[in-house]
């Protein structure tokens, strides 16, 4: 299962149990990807209730691998480039 654009917004309460309800289907059953344009440290200010936050991020932080990738350049920017040098002559 792969979510994307995680921490575009907070999330409601109930938007909150739902991503609780799957992030508990997925545990130690199957793998998840998950992408943000934040830190995985600040996802707990997506979800207005410390108690889920906690149990959310308890999910899906056990056994994870984090990749924390900072860059200046967008990915769009550097595949635009990518796409000019391989065009030339």
């Amino acid at each position: 299962l792969i979510l994307d654009d995680i921490g575009l917004k907070s999330y409601t309460l109930e938007e909150s149990r739902d991503i609780l309800e799957i992030a508990e289907s997925r545990y130690n059953r199957g793998s998840m990807v998950l992408a943000g344009q934040i830190a995985h440290g600040q996802w707990y200010d997506l979800f207005p209730d410390p108690t889920i936050a906690d149990a959310i991020m308890d999910r899906i932080i056990h056994n994870s691998y984090i990749l924390e990738l900072d860059s200046k350049v967008s990915m769009r920017e550097i595949m635009a480039m990518k796409k000019m040098r391989d065009t030339e002559i």
